[in-house]
């Protein structure tokens, strides 16, 4: 079956790439054809859409075209250097009916694109957009960044830098929120391939799937980061005044919870550090 799938796409070249949604303009759940790909507005920021393989040649005439063919979503494009199917694909989300094959939702709560396909037992919605990923901060902050928005701030700022679509948290606590109800339960989440947990109950079991050491300018990093948060995402009570002191110089002084580069356990929660103007890295994680 090859049926033409009409999403509504815009075929035109935006400005710029994974830069937000007003420019160029898109409403959530819009999708444009940009640099040889589909990206998708999440809200806020442009994403791109998920691609696993290239099955098949297509022709210059079919390119931006998307269809349903051989029970997958695809694409045509020469990203690859020839005019090829690029096939989307990515988790499975839940049920769907054969009148939905070839359709596509957006849910807004997980901001997440996804369509109907048959997948040789049944009829499941799947995602359609890149998984998601942490990064660390690739420069060092002291902790007197201005609390959660200031940590937002840095996050989004250094992923929109080195060219990383979507939208960004930093992995923080402060005495009246808690890290874990900062981040939507919509994993898994990579850290530069490495997967790190399936969703955010393995997120916060104790033991991470692997290590977060790489940074968004690439590389990994030993430096430790800035959390207070508890291994299972809570407040610790130790947040440098909610991030807004760095004037510390003994031990009685407001302290800040720290985790571990290379650790899979302590990895947002190895010990405290008084706050002071020593720096540490962020964890940030795409919504």
């Amino acid at each position: 079956m090859k049926l033409l799938v009409l999403l509504g796409f815009l075929l035109q070249t935006p400005s710029h790439s994974f830069g937000d949604c007003s420019s160029p303009s898109g409403k959530i759940g819009e999708f444009q054809f940009y640099n040889k790909s589909y990206i998708v507005c999440d809200g806020a920021y442009w994403v791109k859409i998920n691609v696993s393989t290239y099955p098949s040649p297509c022709s210059v005439a079919d390119n931006g075209k998307i269809v349903y063919q051989s029970n997958y979503l695809e694409y045509c494009s020469d990203e690859k250097g020839s005019y090829q199917w690029a096939r989307i694909y990515g988790t499975t989300l839940g049920s769907c009916t054969v009148a939905e094959v070839g359709k596509f939702k957006y849910d807004s709560t997980l901001r997440n694109p996804q369509y109907c396909r048959f997948n040789g037992l049944g009829y499941t919605w799947t995602s359609m957009r890149e998984d998601r990923q942490i990064r660390l901060t690739t420069t060092d902050i002291d902790p007197a960044f201005g609390g959660l928005a200031g940590g937002d701030a840095i996050c989004q700022a250094q992923a929109v830098a080195n060219g990383k679509g979507g939208t960004w948290v930093a992995w923080l606590s402060t005495s009246t929120v808690d890290a874990k109800d900062r981040i939507l339960d919509n994993g898994p989440w990579y850290n530069q391939g490495t997967k790190i947990a399936d969703d955010k109950a393995d997120l916060i079991d104790g033991t991470l799937d692997g290590s977060i050491q790489f940074m968004f300018a690439g590389g990994s990093t030993t430096t430790n980061r800035w959390t207070g948060t508890t291994s299972t995402g809570l407040n610790s009570g130790n947040n440098c005044l909610d991030w807004t002191y760095n004037s510390g110089v003994s031990r009685g002084d407001p302290s800040g919870t720290q985790g571990d580069t290379s650790a899979t356990s302590t990895w947002t929660q190895l010990g405290l550090l008084t706050c002071s103007t020593i720096t540490r890295k962020l964890i940030c994680f795409e919504l």
